[in-house]
Formats: structure tokens, C-alpha cells, sequence
């Protein structure tokens, strides 16, 4: 289980040709969504755009590309307040969200782990409606509310004896978070395509407490079966034995 949330970060760059390498780059539990670039100089007359990004370019602060995104390549002849606002990753997410001390409907406290995948995008007005309407750094916040909700209310409504069961991303009840999460977000332009829990977790006492009532009705089974062998055994002797009486 991970030590703590990932954090969704917004990030200042020097240059627009920085980004596909922050982007790629390995940022442990930190993930850039939005990148800044640095202002141009007031001598400069061109700059570059490169592909792989969802890219929000400036026109004395208003968007110069009002229906859509600013294409890739070289950009030529243009004033200093001409320039890039915003690049937006266009990479599928791994969010990980883990909560410790969840009660079960048994009362029992369990850490959990929530593991998402999410997308900005890749319709250019959805990339504007998260960089204008929401941005990183809120929904980063946000983000890790709902999960911490959504979490707390699944294992408050599961017993003690089926968390386990809760695991994967098979269960009805983590799609059924999926669905509402991708409802909650997609008027900012985010879409979810998987979550999993990653890890359920208790504590070492009550972890061996249950490893042993697990075992006991193991053993329990094995004799029941045992037990009703040798009945079988003991009644198809009677039946022989009275069988060869009567003869």
C-alpha cells in the first residue's frame, strides 16, 4: 500500500520543448498535469510547439486558437505576447488512494487502497474546461475528497468477513464509484476508465485472529467429512452384516 495520496501538480517550465520530457519523466507520487511556460522575451519572434501535447496558446491573454488547440511545430513571426499559456498532459493517469483507519459495518478498522486511471480530454474543449473551470491543483483537492468519501462508504457498508472480496475491479460497488466519479468530473473534461481496490489491509493482531478462525473452520470441514465417511463405512457394515443374518 502506498504511504500517501498521489498529488496532481501544475508546474512551471522554462520552455514549451520541456514538456514532453516532464511529462515522460518519473515523478513518484506526483504527477504534473498542467505545465506553464515561461513568458517570451519581447525580443523574440518565434517559438516552438511540440506534439504529443495538448497545447493552450495566448494572445494578449485571450486564446488565440478559440476552437481548438494550438497545432505542433515552429511558430514564426510572432510578437512576444504571442505565446504559450498552458500545455495539458494527453497521457492516461495511474491516481493511487489510499485510507487508513476505515470502519467496516462491523466496526472494524481496515486501510484501503483506491486505484484509478483517468484521461484530460482529448476533445479540445474539454482540455479548456479543466485548464479555465477546475485546474491540477483544485482538482487535486477535489479529487482526493471523493475518493476518500467513496471509500468510507464502501467499507462502512461491507462486513469484516467480505472485505477481502472487495479487491480487484470486478466488484459492483467499485464500478458503481467508477460511474459516479466519471459523472462528478466530466463536466471538467475528465474521463475514468478504471478503478481497482489495490490493497485491503488490517492490523497484524486481528490479521492473525482471523488467519486462525480461517484455519479452524478449515479443520472443522475436514472432519465433518471424515465423520461422515466413516458413518458410511459403519452403515454399510451393518447392512452386510445383516444381510448375511438373514441368509
Amino acid at each position: 500500500m502506498h504511504a500517501k495520496k498521489t498529488q496532481l501538480l501544475q508546474q512551471n517550465i522554462d520552455d514549451p520543448l520541456d514538456s514532453t520530457r516532464v511529462f515522460n519523466a518519473e515523478h513518484g507520487d506526483q504527477i504534473p498535469l498542467v505545465l506553464v511556460p515561461q513568458g517570451r522575451s519581447c525580443l523574440s519572434c518565434y517559438y516552438h510547439i511540440p506534439s504529443g501535447v495538448n497545447t493552450i496558446v495566448h494572445i494578449c491573454g485571450s486564446d488565440g486558437y478559440p476552437d481548438g488547440l494550438a497545432p505542433p511545430g515552429i511558430q514564426m513571426c510572432k510578437p512576444w505576447y504571442n505565446h504559450v499559456a498552458y500545455m495539458v498532459t494527453q497521457q492516461s493517469c495511474t491516481y493511487n488512494a489510499p485510507v487508513k483507519s476505515c470502519p467496516t459495518k462491523d466496526n472494524v478498522m481496515v486501510d484501503c487502497e483506491l486505484t484509478l486511471v483517468f484521461a484530460i480530454g482529448p476533445n479540445p474543449a474539454d482540455v479548456k474546461k479543466f485548464v479555465y473551470n477546475l485546474g491540477a491543483l483544485k482538482f487535486n483537492e477535489f479529487l482526493a475528497a471523493e475518493c476518500e468519501e467513496a471509500i468510507r462508504q464502501l467499507i462502512r457498508v461491507t462486513p469484516l468477513s467480505d472485505v477481502y472480496e472487495l479487491r480487484g475491479s470486478s466488484s459492483v460497488h467499485v464500478q458503481n464509484v467508477l460511474k459516479v466519479l466519471d459523472e462528478k468530473f466530466k463536466e471538467f473534461g475528465v474521463t475514468f476508465s478504471k478503478a481497482a481496490i489495490t490493497d485491503v489491509v488490517l492490523n497484524n493482531e486481528l490479521r492473525k485472529i482471523l488467519q486462525g478462525t480461517t484455519e479452524f473452520r478449515t479443520k472443522i470441514r475436514e472432519l465433518d467429512k471424515e465423520h461422515e465417511h466413516n458413518m458410511k463405512l459403519i452403515t454399510y457394515d451393518f447392512q452386510r452384516n445383516l444381510s448375511e443374518k438373514e441368509r
